[in-house]
């Protein structure tokens, strides 16, 4: 129960850092910021690295809402069974019934970390983070570094989609061998 805790407290404290990572001094009216990912890059895709940003921004996003949807299922499907296999506890008794406990138990923490890390990149890449970012960049003509230097941001530059978006590529069909008997 103590990592648990300290577990969600790290958590915490990391969600508290990334919301003031990145303020805005004025306020923004939300018709500016909750645009969908074409719009975005129609008004404010001015040149190939705002619309980098753009990409990157938007598929961090997306990648973060699996983060929270899967687990949560995941999670609360576990926990349907743990309550089932409670509720015939009284049947068995032994070291099945521990093992089993433990490592569902085991599934839920993981699913629970799994959905807070997705909770906190939702966080760290909202709509209007990114609209501050692109005024920041129209300004001082500036992105971060830790967000250039990443592979997802260069391919995002490169028009590349991202990997989890690539199409699979046909198999090359083998040339035919000719094989030659010895004469």
């Amino acid at each position: 129960m103590r990592i648990f805790i300290l577990v969600l407290c790290c958590f915490a404290i990391t969600a508290a850092c990334a919301s003031s990572s990145l303020k805005a001094n004025d306020s923004l009216p939300a018709t500016e910021y909750k645009l969908s990912k074409p719009e975005f890059i129609q008004r404010y895709g001015k040149d190939d690295s705002s619309k980098a940003l753009i990409r990157f921004y938007f598929h961090k996003r997306e990648r973060a809402q699996k983060m929270i949807f899967i687990p949560v299922i995941a999670g609360s499907v576990t926990a349907g069974f743990i309550a089932v296999a409670a509720s015939n506890s009284s049947n068995n008794s032994g070291y099945e019934e521990f093992f089993f406990y433990e490592f569902m138990s085991l599934i839920v923490t993981a699913a629970l970390v799994l959905t807070l890390t997705g909770v906190v990149r939702c966080l760290l890449f909202t709509r209007r983070k990114l609209l501050l970012r692109l005024r920041q960049y129209e300004a001082e003509r500036y992105i971060p570094e830790n967000i250039t230097a990443s592979k997802l941001f260069k391919m995002s530059l490169k028009g590349e989609p991202a990997p989890w978006r690539r199409p699979r590529r046909n198999p090359v069909p083998h040339k035919k061998l000719k094989y030659y008997q010895d004469q």
